[in-house]
């Protein structure tokens, strides 16, 4: 091996050392910068430190490696050339000044120069290093590198966890720059409209950040805006407004990143209104349509079906009147305006119930107090007979009726129950309005009944409403008198009509005996009004006027003798009877 093999032996020996001490030391020192500035721009700061500082560490480490490299040069360009490391060996191995160098230098230009370089390659070993000293300074150099680039990495390990936003905006300057490291803000929790003056809470989204800024602007104000503390755990911010007084709008940004813009319109207090009822009356009591008020209590007759209708000042889902929990009441709607129809057929409070787009409406009509009048059932009486009645010699039973009602009757029967049977129903009369008198005749004798039998008589009328109600008199009780029975009648009434016979012809002999009486009086006013002076005594008077007692006392008479005459007709009557 010659004399320039060995030293370019030494020479690559100690290139290689300065390249990996060069390249360590570049990393090592590489390292720590990034973990610095990974200090520096985590927990969120590369947010709102200048944009252009990831460059800059970047820029750093860029001139970190250029200094190396530069310095590493120098040392490779005085420190490893042929000569210095010549001069190296020399001292090292003891040799005589300028012997290695000369030797180097004169190799191949003769003999002389051959013989010296033959020389001095014979006082060097061809198997052990030639530097040794060097060779162990460059390898520190390298150990030195190695231990700068491990505690460079150790640290940028370390930091990483802690600080990894920050390290991930110098791994990835540009997104940092756009602010697309983090997912974008968002704002949650805003509804789309809501009530003027209702307070408003939303929840602002902006995970791996510290803070964030909520800008804000009413209809008709300027732009406001408010920094919110994030989280750290939940990676979320809370954010209130008071009350809400128009159309907001909202926007989140961190500093770099933006979240989409979310608008919240104020709405008016949401009403029910323009409230309007008919009531349509049942038809049988033939009583036009009419409008009712609302707000006050509805007092309305059975039956009657109202009609609802009104207007909201928002759309409408759903429109309900509820009876507490016994009963609901669905109106239909459409957009801003329902309507709906109920049939009273009770008394019932209802209550409304509306929901529009932001929910349930608060403000609703009052309560509808809905009265309901039921129709009466009719009422029926026999008024004659007033009791239960035997029958001893006729067989015909007039009676007297009567029935009423609210709006009308439709239909009046008797019933006639004999014994057990079922009864027998007879129409008496039929749509003879609210109120109604009449008789109706009963035939006994068609029925025959035996001497003891009774008949159960019951008066019924149907007024004319849907229901069809019905009234129902008291039970007369119509018995045929037994034989016994009879008899003792006819002894009764032969003994009145003999006492009334008697009676009479005493009233009979009195009433003449006064008629005759008057009669010879009134003779003689005429004669003694009639006679004068001046007449002779064998003319015959004139008859005078009678006097006004005279009249009295003849009309008195004249009465007498009608209702004597009447009494004699009752007593034929009462003769044929016994008879």
């Amino acid at each position: 091996m010659t004399i320039a093999s060995l030293v370019e032996r030494e020479r690559r020996h100690l290139r290689r050392a300065e390249v990996v001490f060069a390249l360590l030391a570049g990393i090592g020192v590489s390292a720590l910068v990034l973990a610095l500035a990974s200090v520096v721009l985590g927990g969120a700061r590369w947010l709102t430190l200048p944009r252009l500082l990831p460059f800059l560490v970047w820029a750093i480490v860029a001139a970190v490696l250029a200094v190396v490299t530069l310095h590493t040069r120098r040392r490779m360009l005085r420190s490893g050339s042929r000569a210095h490391v010549a001069e190296t060996i020399e001292r090292e191995q003891g040799m005589r000044r300028g012997l290695l160098v000369g030797a180097i230098e004169l190799e191949g230009t003769g003999a002389l120069a051959a013989r010296a370089a033959h020389a001095a390659r014979a006082s060097l070993p061809s198997d052990a290093p030639l530097a040794p000293a060097l060779r162990r300074g460059s390898s520190r150099r390298a150990a030195a590198g190695a231990g700068v680039a491990a505690a460079g990495v150790v640290v940028l390990l370390t930091a990483s966890p802690a600080f990894g936003d920050g390290l991930r905006a110098l791994m990835q300057p540009i997104d940092a720059w756009r602010g697309a490291l983090l997912e974008r803000p968002r704002i949650e929790g805003a509804p789309g409209e809501m009530l003027r003056g209702a307070p408003l809470r939303v929840l602002v989204r902006a995970p791996g950040r510290t803070h964030v800024v909520l800008a804000r602007r009413e209809t008709g104000d300027a732009w406001r805006s408010d920094t919110l503390v994030v989280n750290p755990r939940t990676g979320t911010a809370h954010w209130t407004l008071d009350a809400l007084r128009g159309d907001l709008r909202l926007v989140a940004s961190d500093g770099r990143a933006t979240s989409d813009s979310v608008m919240v319109h104020a709405a008016d207090r949401p009403f029910v209104g323009a409230l309007s009822l008919r009531a349509d009356y049942p038809a049988y009591l033939s009583r036009a349509s009419e409008s009712l008020a609302a707000g006050e209590p509805l007092r309305v007759p059975r039956g009657t079906v109202i009609t609802v209708r009104g207007r909201a000042s928002v759309p409408l889902s759903t429109v309900t009147l509820m009876d507490g929990s016994r009963e609901a009441f669905a109106l239909s709607t459409s957009a801003h305006t329902f309507a709906g129809r109920l049939t009273a057929d009770r008394s019932m409070q209802l209550r409304w119930s509306a929901i529009g787009p932001g929910g349930p409406v608060p403000d609703l009509p009052s309560i509808l107090e809905l009265d309901v009048l039921p129709d009466s059932a009719p009422r029926i009486a026999i008024v004659a007979p007033a009791a239960d009645t035997i029958l001893a010699a006729v067989d015909q039973v007039a009676l007297s009726l009567t029935a009423t009602d609210d709006h009308g009757v439709a239909n009046v029967s008797l019933t006639l129950m004999l014994g057990t049977e079922s009864g027998q129903e007879r129409e008496v009369a039929a749509n003879v309005g609210t109120s109604w008198a009449g008789g109706a005749s009963l035939d006994v004798a068609a029925l025959r009944l035996p001497p003891g039998g009774a008949i159960r008589v019951r008066a019924e009328a149907v007024d004319n409403s849907p229901w069809r109600q019905r009234g129902v008199s008291r039970e007369l009780v119509i018995r045929r008198a037994t034989t016994e029975e009879q008899r003792g009648v006819a002894r009764a009434l032969g003994d009145s009509t003999v006492k009334e016979a008697r009676a009479m012809v005493a009233a009979q002999r009195s009433l003449a005996q006064r008629t005759d009486e008057a009669a010879r009086a009134q003779a003689r006013q005429g004669t003694s009004a009639g006679s004068s002076p001046s007449t002779s005594a064998a003319a015959t008077p004139p008859r005078g006027p009678m006097s006004y007692d005279g009249a009295e006392q003849a009309r008195a008479l004249a009465g007498e003798q009608r209702a004597m005459a009447q009494r004699v007709q009752k007593l034929r009557e009462a003769t044929a009877q016994l008879q």
